[in-house]
């Protein structure tokens, strides 16, 4: 016989056979038997796990084979096998064995499934399913049936979600619904109930079968079938006989149903309230689990009753009625709360009890609360001694319901009823009440109700607490709640600061209390206006407190504590001292002289004249400055006292810490960088000990990140690891912190500063990607900060940073330094705008209501300060940044704007750094007098000691009875305007946006406020302090720094040479002085030695000591100096090399001083070959023109030079007087012929005056000397009558500015021009040939001589540019190069000289394409619409054209390994892309010193297809170089004053056309070279291996050029002179040269009419200021077919604006018909346009036409020209309306520019002022001939005919011009 195990597994094999082979016709009752059998083993005792485990596998097959017989069609009653199975699973969990019953509940529940599954496959109809449920159901109630059954049954809440179901199902109860499951629960529940054979049932299971009623009772009732649930009520109650716990529970069920069923219908229920409670107080002492959880059940029924079915507001009887059930209620859960064995009942009865008194408050809330009602209630639960903790729970949930509700009146007595409960307790239980007052009191804020707001807790509770220590507890809480708010509470810290006062007055003993709450109240006034409520101020708040302090006895006991409080009070002194003169200082605003009507520089003259109104702010100095922070320093002191290494014993010593780190924020943006460091480094400490980790960590970021201004990379680096070990002591939480990501920046930046840079870009880009993700104010600074640092990574060359590091920064959209910096800095504005209010900074318009929201915590005005400094900070950068791309003026603009700023917070060092930088650009910009004003204005900063009365005696006296009420109501002088999304206005119209800004110097017009005159120059006094000295200006980086550059700017103004010297001198021995001063002072802060620090600092400075020195060796050219030259090159180059940091500035001052040294070795090579300069390089190309002077004359070789662009001292020299600019002066006689008498001109004594003494002192580039303004006659002035030729003499100036006495300049520029002349004797380089042998030898032993050593140097410094090339630097090392490189190699030659033009543009150019770029990236859909075209139907999306664009425009980065190939194979590229019939000619001058103006011409053809070719014309020794004809154009325009008889005119006259032809003589032969190419089939037969273009002009070509052409190219004695003679023979008279020539001219070349000389004059003929505007503009034309240069212009299209300015009458008459009468057209006569209507018509119409004074700037500026795509040809019959205006060594500047930036198609103006009624001639024959000429005409053809249309044909027919591409009419 076999034993169990065996007979189990023998009968697994038998029945796995089965399964396997299929089973017989009794297979389903062998399954049924087996799993019986299976049941009945494991009732029979204990097994072992093995045992089991075969037991429950052979159910489990047993149950497989089963299923299989059931899919055979075998049929089965519903849960026969579930019911077996779950017996099965008891007796299994029962025995511990959980494995296998795991596997059985598996089972079961995929058995359960697959029936759930069949039964809604088969769509039952609701009543089966119902049916099928309960069934279902009952299997449950069996486990009720033994003793491991779980308690509490889910039996009544499965019975629950099922009837809701069929509720659902049959979409409402019906009678005969509600019968139904009447019917089904009687059946399937009920029976076992009655049937007697069932009587032993438990009382567990009775007690759930009970619950199962409650649960569909309840639901009847909320459908209003009460009658039925009290019919299942009474049938359950018959078979609960014996049970008396169960029969109460059906009796209060019962109540229940009719109790709910009163309350709906407003009948009496305080019977059955009474009911219930006697029910409850007759409960038998002994009851079972089971039974005392269904009376629960039940009394929650009636709880249910009383909410559901209450519609309106109890009576008093009826409420004490319900408070008597709720107090039995009470009792009972508080028995059951200490007999229950249960923890899951002891939860439910500790929830019952919360939610108990909760139903009790909600009653007494929604009634008319009668005072007995409360009164009643509250006793009900103090009585009952509940558990704080479950009444503050209830109150909590009461307040939260009114609070919801809107009855925050309600809300607050809740609170106030609240308190008076806790009683003696509240100390205990103080935050959570105190906390909802708060939020309270907010919400009441947020919905305006204002006398809420007022309401205080001392108002609340009245007399209800009197011990005042408790009230002050409460009222400390509460204003520390207020705190923790994140909106404004001012009104309401405010108002419990005035109750706490009250109670600690000045009598009171609580003076250390007192005195805090004085500070805190001065915290609160201090921003916000409570002049109405009190008469102190928040200065005078501070004075008290600190009165107070200083009296109160110092103790052992509050020492610490004291010293903490008066540091607390002078930190909020000079807080508040601050803030009240930056409200008191007013706008930098003021009448404005109104700008002239010529507008070649409008919006300069618009800024010029807010340099004197920031002066006027300069109302402070360094005395002023060190008054001011004495209250700092006083704090500083007290901290570093209490903090000994233990936490300090003071109020609140995270509050200290905090408020140490808004000192070292206030120290920091003051400038001084030590206090600030040594501020830090306490708050890291007491944080650190106080375990709060990201604060120490934060405070030790800020640590490292002045470490690092001071130049110690080492030290920073251990500051941030102390912040890393404070990070990764914290718990890391969900989300990056903004710490975390502060410190990774300062890692980045430390990689920066340690020449790490791959590192330091991954840890950059970590911050870029991580702060998008966020949208905080700490985030937005986080961001901006790194942005900044992306900028100077980005200024970095492409040796350093290669270029896959720099592309992986640009594709975050930061292509350039430029870029990054100004999205910063745009970020910090809007900051600055939310946080300060719309006004503050950069934003046009006044100040807005927006105040500054102080929440009362110092994170807040941390925040402000830290912004503010930052602002300034990121300011300063900008402008160094834009000034470095050439854009001078917005870099002006910027610098005014954050003066203005530094101005209004009076931080000393950043206004004196400003005004050094503007000084700067205003030397730049040529403008030296202005430069010398603002230097003077930093020696006054730094130097005077004049008090300007800003230490306020305190008031005697002061009462400080401060009264509770709102705040002043804001002015309403102004409205608020709405907020612009977009960024751009903040930086745009007052700053980065705006166009040029002109100098100081330069306002020329009468009524415009005359220059500022420097007052006599003093030295700074602290350059001449010992090395001990300890002042500011010597201990201070940021004022000591700012004494440098002061003394190196006066060096560069300075006429004296030796001065000069002296001043660079004292700067370098500063630069000593200061760094060991400050590596001493670090050394003793930090307690390291000062050997060890390494610091790195000043390299900048101490590179432009030698830089300067270097430029005026240069050009002073000393005798015996060649060796202190290459010694101060040597040690410049050493001092700029990176020591252990890098800075941005260093790599432009070592290519500066590379190209320096490139320029010294030329110099020394022509000596040593006995050549000049220029010659040095003729070997290298094919041609150079015969000699005709071949005695060397060094002592004249450099007559032509101007001045250092660093240090422009000497007198000007020959050559030299000729202005860049083009300024033209006024014709001041009639147009009707060319022998008209000219009046004599009126000369203003004053302007002569103030020029003469401009002429004296400027030290302006050569060209750079005529006058900006047109003076013309004033019409006030009567003119002299006719004389007795009868001519004219009313033509009045046209589209100038009006008509004024003549200017000295005229009468001063004569001279400046004679000093040009052959015999002028004043040279600069007075050496002799033997004096240059002399110091050969020298010099060879200082450097390799040779061409290559020129050309190493040359590309050194080229590389270390191109990325992001500087204008008044780049084009020099261009083009020197290109000469050293001539035809050796053409391409990369043509490819130089095509990226030494139009610098500046391409940066305007790129930063416009990316701000639209970002624009566009940011979902600015206004932007973006008033960017499309509404005509716009094809073509590529503007996203696209934007990023080829910037493609075309951007600097390509080169590695130094791949230069040239790099840029060569782009140029390439380039000349493919070139539109076919296009023939570009590149023209500059080009000579071997930096600052000069050359006599060399390079000349580069291009074309589509073609090879370049560039030449190289000498005219130095010709009779009249090009430098010769700059000055005589500049002669002939002034000439036309001076012109008074017919002789005279005569003789100007012949002077003016003989311009034309020496212009052309210039060229030379080469002049072929800007002919497009003819098509003629002889050509290519003549050309065979010669130069096609010159075959082509044939035409042009005379025998002595021909003779030229010959000896320049040595082939004399040869062939060549006789087939060329043949060639030129056989093509003379043949077909004329076709297409189109685009000429781009260098600053000095533009200003002459090209257009007018004789081989240009009939041809199409246009501008670009570069080869890439070239390319943009027919990549343009490609990609949008729709486009004016595409399709042509539309004659209907047009808008005009005529005479806008109303004083031309004349002209107005003679357009006026004809345009009006023109129905298609639109625009405005006689009167201003409206700025956007012209704004839009340009971006929409095909035609812009202006007749009036100048470009019409005024009307439509560059800011306005630059917001979308301009669509239409701008034809600007106007002054100097096609004039670019040279400043210094920067290139041209104009709004024509701007046109062509925002795609212009063309632009035509005049080059220089003319009259109107010859200019009217010209306007009428242009635009008659051409708008009528039909389709296909040529815009440029007919302007070329349109010239002969005016009398004055060589002035004012020369004088327009036009930039862009060739248009057609449509």
């Amino acid at each position: 016989m076999y034993d169990a195990y065996s007979w189990s597994f023998s009968c697994f094999l038998l029945l796995q056979k089965h399964v396997d082979d299929g089973f017989g016709p009794y297979g389903r009752t062998m399954c049924d038997r087996i799993i019986r059998a299976c049941n009945q083993r494991l009732g029979s005792g204990s097994l072992d796990p093995a045992h089991q485990d075969q037991i429950v596998e052979l159910v489990e097959l047993a149950v497989q084979g089963f299923e299989s017989l059931k899919e055979s069609g075998i049929q089965s009653n519903p849960f026969y096998l579930e019911k077996i199975v779950f017996h099965i699973l008891q007796k299994v969990t029962s025995l511990g064995a959980h494995g296998p019953a795991c596997r059985l509940g598996q089972l079961m529940y995929r058995r359960l499934k697959r029936l759930s599954a069949e039964v809604h496959g088969s769509t039952l109809l609701p009543r089966d399913r119902l049916h099928c449920q309960l069934q279902a159901l009952t299997f449950r109630l069996l486990e009720h049936g033994s003793s491991s059954a779980s308690f509490p049954s889910k039996v009544p809440l499965f019975v629950e979600e099922v009837v809701v179901e069929y509720e659902r199902s049959c979409g409402s109860f019906t009678h005969d619904d509600v019968s139904f499951l009447s019917s089904e629960l009687r059946e399937l529940f009920f029976g076992p109930l009655i049937n007697p054979q069932d009587s032993a049932l438990t009382c567990l299971s009775l007690a759930v079968r009970c619950e199962v009623v409650f649960k569909v009772c309840k639901l009847l009732c909320k459908s209003r079938f009460s009658a039925e649930a009290v019919g299942l009520l009474r049938g359950a109650l018959e078979g609960v006989d014996g049970h008396v716990g169960l029969r109460l529970a059906l009796s209060l069920a019962d109540r229940a149903v009719q109790l709910q069923s009163a309350l709906s219908l407003g009948g009496e229920c305080s019977k059955a309230f009474t009911e219930c409670a006697r029910s409850l107080r007759g409960l038998p002492r002994v009851m079972s689990a089971a039974e005392s959880h269904a009376l629960l059940e039940a009394c929650q029924l009636v709880v249910w009753a009383l909410e559901a079915g209450q519609c309106k507001e109890m009576d008093v009887t009826t409420l004490l009625a319900c408070f008597s059930f709720l107090e039995e209620y009470q009792e009972l859960l508080l028995t059951q709360q200490k007999v229950r064995l249960y923890n899951n009942s002891l939860v439910l009865i500790n929830t019952c009890l919360e939610y108990e008194f909760f139903k009790g408050l909600c009653l007494c809330s929604r009634t008319h609360f009668h005072s007995r009602c409360s009164t009643r209630f509250v006793s009900v639960f103090t009585r009952a001694s509940l558990a704080r903790m479950i009444v503050n729970r209830c109150f909590t949930l009461t307040v939260q319901c009114s609070r919801r509700g809107g009855q925050l009146e309600r809300a607050l007595d809740w609170i106030v009823r609240w308190i008076r409960v806790l009683g003696t307790q509240i100390l205990d239980h103080l935050t959570e009440p105190v906390s909802l007052w708060v939020k309270t009191k907010s919400d009441a804020a947020r919905a305006g109700e204002d006398d809420t707001r007022l309401r205080t807790l001392r108002d609340g509770l009245g007399e209800a607490i009197a011990d005042k220590e408790v009230m002050l507890c409460l009222l400390e809480e509460e204003l520390r709640l207020y705190k923790e708010q994140t909106g404004d509470t001012t009104q309401e810290r405010y108002n419990t600061l005035c109750d706490l006062l009250d109670i600690c007055h000045e009598e009171t003993p609580h003076t250390l209390r007192r005195a805090t709450y004085l500070c805190e109240m001065a915290q609160v006034v201090c921003y916000q206006d409570f002049s109405q409520q009190t008469d102190c101020s928040a200065v005078d708040f501070t004075h008290e407190a600190l009165r107070l302090l200083e009296a109160e006895p110092d103790t052992a006991e509050n020492a610490d504590r004291l010293k903490d409080e008066k540091a607390h009070a002078s930190l909020w002194r000079y807080i508040c001292t601050l803030e009240t003169s930056l409200q008191e200082v007013s706008a930098l605003a003021g009448s404005m002289d109104p700008v002239p009507t010529n507008d070649l520089e409008y919006e300069d003259k618009q800024k010029s004249q807010e340099s004197q109104l920031v002066y006027d702010g300069l109302r402070f100095n360094l005395l002023a400055q060190s008054k001011l922070s004495e209250p700092l320093d006083r704090c500083l002191s007290l901290w570093r006292s209490l903090l000994k290494g233990s936490v300090p014993a003071v109020r609140d010593p995270k509050l200290t810490a905090s408020s140490m780190t808004l000192m070292a924020a206030l120290y920091t943006l003051m400038g001084k960088h030590l206090q600030a460091l040594e501020g830090y480094q306490l708050a890291a400490a007491l944080f650190h000990s106080l375990g709060d980790a990201q604060n120490s960590a934060n405070a030790f970021c800020h640590s490292a990140r002045i470490l690092l201004y001071l130049g110690s990379p080492p030290l920073a680096q251990v500051e941030l690891e102390k912040a890393e070990q404070s990070l990764t002591s914290v718990p890391s939480s969900e989300g990056t912190s903004v710490i975390s990501m502060l410190a990774t920046l300062q890692k980045a930046q430390i990689h920066y500063a340690l020449g790490q840079v791959e590192r330091g870009v991954s840890c950059l880009i970590e911050v870029i990607k991580e702060s998008t993700q966020h949208h905080s104010k700490s985030w937005y600074l986080l961001r901006a900060q790194a942005l900044q640092t992306a900028s100077e990574y980005l200024s970095l060359d492409t040796q350093t940073l290669d270029s896959q590091l720099h592309q992986s920064i640009a594709q975050h959209g930061l292509k350039t330094s430029d870029t990054a910096q100004y999205e910063g800095l745009k970020l910090l504005c809007s900051l600055v705008m939310m946080l300060l209010g719309n006004g503050f900074y950069g934003a046009p318009g006044p100040n807005t209501d927006t105040r500054f929201v102080d929440q009362g915590t110092t994170n807040s005005v941390v925040f402000k300060w830290l912004l503010l400094s930052e602002v300034l900070v990121c300011s300063e950068r900008m402008v160094i940044v834009r000034s470095s791309s050439g854009a001078v003026h917005e870099a002006k603009a910027q610098c005014l704007e954050a003066l203005k700023l530094a101005i209004k917070l009076q931080t000393l060092s950043h206004c004196a750094e400003l005004l050094v930088l503007k000084a700067e650009l205003e030397l730049m910009k040529g403008a030296n007098e202005a430069s010398s004003l603002d230097l003077e204005q930093v020696r006054n900063l730094l130097d005077l000691c004049t008090d300007f009365g800003q230490g306020k005696q305190q008031k005697s006296e002061v009462k400080i009875k401060p009264r509770k009420g709102r705040p002043a109501a804001p002015s309403s002088s102004g409205h608020a305007p709405e907020k612009d999304d977009d960024l751009s206005g903040i930086l745009s119209s007052r700053a980065l946006l705006k166009e040029p800004v002109e100098t100081m110097s330069r306002l020329g017009s009468q009524g415009a406020s005359p220059p500022l005159k420097p007052k006599r120059q003093h030295g700074l006094s602290c350059l001449t302090h010992a090395d001990t000295c300890s002042c500011p200006c010597c201990s201070e980086l940021s004022v000591a720094r700012v004494s440098i550059h002061w003394a190196l700017l006066q060096a560069d103004l300075q006429t004296d040479p030796e001065r000069s010297c002296r001043l660079r001198q004292s700067a370098r021995k500063r630069c000593r002085s200061v760094a060991a001063k400050l590596q001493s002072s670090l050394a003793a802060l930090v307690s390291k030695k000062s050997a060890g620090l390494c610091l790195s600092l000043l390299q900048a400075e101490q590179g432009k000591v030698h830089l300067g020195a270097v430029l005026q060796l240069l050009r002073t050219g000393d005798k015996g100096k060649a060796t202190v030259l290459w010694e101060e090159i040597e040690a410049g180059l050493e001092a700029v090399m990176p020591k252990g940091a890098l800075t941005p500035e260093l790599g432009p001052i070592r290519a500066a001083l590379l190209g320096a040294k490139a320029v010294a070795c030329c110099l020394a090579l022509a000596m040593k070959k006995q050549c000049t300069p220029e010659e040095l390089f003729s070997s290298v190309w094919g041609w150079n023109p015969p000699k005709v002077k071949p005695q060397l004359k060094l002592k004249s070789e450099s007559k032509h030079r101007s001045k250092s662009p660093v240090s422009d001292t000497t007198p000007p020299e020959a050559g030299a007087t000729c202005h860049p600019d083009v300024k033209s002066a006024s014709v001041e006689f009639s147009d009707e012929s060319d022998t008209e008498a000219i009046p004599p001109a009126v000369v203003d004594k004053s302007e002569k005056k103030r020029n003469a003494s401009n002429a004296k002192t400027s030290p302006k580039p050569a060209l750079n000397s005529i006058s900006r303004d047109a003076k013309v006659v004033n019409p006030t002035v009567e003119p002299e009558p006719p004389r007795q030729t009868g001519l004219s003499t009313q033509t009045r100036t046209r589209r100038g500015r009006p008509k004024k006495s003549q200017s000295s300049e005229a009468t001063e520029e004569p001279e400046r021009m004679r000093m040009i002349k052959e015999d002028e004797d004043e040279v600069v380089l007075d050496i002799s040939l033997e004096e240059l042998r002399g110091s050969d030898t020298e010099i060879n032993d200082a450097a390799d001589l040779s061409v290559e050593a020129v050309q190493s140097y040359l590309r050194s410094s080229w590389l270390l540019l191109h990325h992001f090339p500087p204008p008044s630097l780049f084009p020099h090392i261009c083009s020197l190069l290109a000469q050293s490189l001539g035809q050796t190699d053409p391409v990369t030659t043509a490819m130089l000289h095509a990226q030494s033009l139009g610098v500046s543009t391409r940066h305007h150019m790129t930063r416009h394409v990316v701000s639209q770029k970002l624009k566009k990236s940011c979902n600015d859909v206004t932007e973006g619409l008033g960017a499309l075209s509404l005509e716009e139907t094809s073509g590529a999306t503007q996203s696209q054209k934007l990023s080829a664009l910037e493609q075309i425009f951007s600097f390509t980065l080169s590695h130094p390994t791949q230069f040239p190939q790099t840029h060569c194979h782009q140029f390439t590229q380039q000349l493919k892309d070139l539109p076919a019939g296009i023939t570009v000619c590149m023209l500059s001058l080009t000579g071997v010193y930096p600052d000069e103006i050359g006599s060399t011409i390079l000349l580069t053809r291009l074309e589509h297809g073609s090879n370049p070719i560039t030449v190289r014309i000498p005219t130095a020794d010709r009779k009249r170089s090009v430098a010769v004809l700059l000055e005589e154009m500049d002669g002939v325009l002034k000439g036309q004053k001076d012109v008074s008889t017919v002789a005279e005119k005569s003789q100007w006259w012949e002077g003016r056309k003989s311009l034309d032809v020496r212009m052309e003589e210039a060229l030379g032969v080469w002049r072929t070279l800007l002919l497009p190419l003819i098509s003629d089939s002889e050509l290519e037969v003549q050309v065979k291996c010669f130069q096609k273009v010159i075959l082509s002009a044939s035409s042009l070509l005379s025998l002595p050029d021909l003779q030229c052409l010959v000896k320049g190219m040595g082939q004399q004695d040869k062939d060549f002179p006789r087939l060329l003679q043949g060639g030129v023979a056989k093509l003379r008279g043949r077909e004329e040269p076709q297409g189109h020539t685009v000429l781009i001219l260098d600053k000095f070349l533009q200003r002459l009419p090209w257009e007018n000389i004789v081989c240009l004059k009939s041809r199409s003929v246009t501008r670009m200021p570069s080869l890439h505007a070239v390319l943009g503009h027919s990549h343009l034309k490609e990609m949008d077919s729709s486009c004016v240069l595409s399709c042509g212009v539309n004659p209907k299209k047009v808008y005009y604006v005529l005479n806008p300015d109303g004083n031309l009458p004349d002209t107005e008459n003679r357009f006026k018909e004809w345009f009006t009468g023109e129905r298609a057209w639109q625009g405005v006569c006689g009167t201003a346009p409206d700025p956007d209507k012209l704004q839009e018509a340009v971006t929409t119409k095909d035609l812009y036409i202006y007749i009036g004074h100048g470009a019409g700037a005024r009307f439509l500026d560059a800011q306005r020209v630059l917001k979308g795509p301009v669509r239409a040809v701008a034809l600007l019959f106007g002054c100097s309306s096609a004039a670019l205006s040279v400043l210094g060594h920067q290139e041209g500047t104009g709004i024509i520019l701007s046109y062509l930036t925002a795609g212009c198609p063309l632009v035509l103006g005049n080059l220089w002022d003319v009259t109107d009624r010859d200019l009217d001639r010209f306007t009428s024959a242009l635009l008659q001939s051409w708008l009528s000429a039909g389709s296909g005409s040529s815009l440029l053809q007919h302007l070329a005919q349109s010239r002969n249309a005016t009398h004055l044909k060589h002035i004012i027919g020369a004088a327009p011009i036009a930039y862009g591409l060739p248009v057609y009419i449509h």
